[in-house]
């Protein structure tokens, strides 16, 4: 997870169900109070994983290496 301006995004990279999150919390960072779908179930997935933010955006691997074995 990587916290962004009061919000957490989550690469999730379960087998049926790939996909980028972003959840917004409360002023005391203690609950969410609001989920987005960044990046829904992508047909290119095989297994997203790490992220980086840079700026204003979030770049990830769609595709990790470790998932070939």
């Amino acid at each position: 997870m990587y916290f962004f301006k009061g919000s957490l995004i989550d690469v999730q990279p379960f087998a049926d169900q790939r996909k980028v999150v972003r959840y917004f919390l409360d002023k005391e960072a203690s609950a969410v109070t609001k989920a987005d779908v960044i990046e829904p179930e992508h047909p290119l997935f095989i297994q997203p994983t790490t992220g980086v933010i840079v700026g204003k955006d979030f770049y990830y691997l769609a595709n990790s290496p470790s998932c070939y074995g």
